[in-house]
């Protein structure tokens, strides 16, 4: 055990707050000071004290108690702050010597911290990471290990620095890079989350097609699955549904490459999985008054695309043709002449 004295540093100036403190690893310790402080902060010595480490700590805490700030942060110069830790351990060591042999405590010794290689500071740190990354990133970039990466990603999530994508951790915006990143970046997170092609659809693809101004605040997003594979992850802000190879060959084709650069299927094929969608798919089921066509849209063609799709698909026509019939601009292509 090892009692350390850190600094806390600015553009490599001293502030003046010196933490006292004492741990198995102080080089670990100092990683995980970092996270979340925007200031550099440095190991400027280090005492090995075995089991005195506990007694070391708290004599100097008691000395320097005037100074105290917050915890073990002393409004102090490293100076002052080793000057004291040196007493005390000079004191003991003397004590120790002096008794009869074999009477004598262990003795500590000032020794070298190496410092990491890899600052793990909050700001500074993120700032090397995408605006999505997961563990690997974290790994690849910052040269540590996963057991850590997963520390310290779990500190920056808990101190507001990035957004888990889901429940289960792993995968994160990063805030730090940008602020608007669980907005910006779903095409990267799922990609990142799942690692398999997928298609926006639901209230994605109504709303980028502009059959829709309604503003639903979970997006859907069609996930290629095989049928051996397990369930889907969870996603904040987006619901995965799965979609199989044959229907991935059916859609794709006719997708678009838009919103935020990834496929998006056409409305009418959106349209008609939403109709069909059963209460627990996933998909968002929409109200009639919900579906508009786009400005100048032709309502006959449309009808004409919604009934194609839904044949493509296999979906139960009399009823796509039923809730269409109740939407305001379809309503003139029912209308016989």
């Amino acid at each position: 055990m090892h009692v350390y004295l850190i600094e806390e540093q600015l553009n490599g100036q001293p502030t003046g707050l010196v933490k006292i403190g004492k741990a198995n690893a102080p080089s670990r310790r100092l990683l995980e000071l970092r996270i979340g402080n925007p200031r550099e902060l440095v190991i400027r010595s280090a005492f090995r004290c075995g089991e005195l480490a506990h007694e070391v700590e708290k004599a100097a805490h008691q000395r320097l108690g005037a100074h105290s700030v917050s915890g073990e942060w002393f409004a102090v110069s490293f100076k002052q702050a080793h000057a004291c830790v040196s007493a005390i351990i000079r004191e003991h060591n003397e004590w120790s010597r002096s008794r009869p042999l074999g009477k004598g405590g262990e003795e500590c010794w000032e020794v070298t911290i190496e410092a990491p290689s890899t600052p793990i500071a909050s700001a500074a740190t993120l700032e090397r990471l995408p605006p999505v990354f997961d563990m690997n990133d974290m790994q690849k970039t910052l040269r540590i290990d996963r057991q850590y990466a997963r520390k310290v990603s779990g500190r920056w999530a808990e101190s507001g620095h990035v957004e888990q994508i889901g429940p289960k951790p792993g995968v994160y915006y990063n805030l730090v890079v940008d602020p608007k990143a669980s907005g910006r970046y779903i095409k990267e997170a799922v990609k990142k989350l799942i690692g398999r092609p997928f298609i926006g659809l639901g209230s994605l693809s109504l709303r980028y097609h502009e059959w829709t101004h309604r503003i639903v605040m979970i997006d859907d997003i069609a996930v290629l699955v095989e049928p051996d594979d397990g369930p889907l992850p969870k996603m904040k802000g987006v619901s995965l549904v799965p979609r199989s190879q044959e229907w991935f060959k059916t859609i794709r084709p006719r997708c678009k490459n838009g919103y935020e650069g990834f496929p998006v299927a056409p409305p009418e094929f959106a349209l008609v999985e939403a109709i069909m969608a059963g209460s627990f798919d996933g998909l968002w089921k929409p109200h009639s008054d919900d579906i508009e066509l786009p400005w100048r849209g032709d309502p006959a063609d449309a009808l004409r695309r919604v009934e194609e799709a839904a044949v493509i698909l296999n979906a139960d026509l009399d009823r796509v043709r039923e809730f269409v019939g109740w939407v305001d601009d379809f309503k003139s292509a029912f209308r016989t002449p």
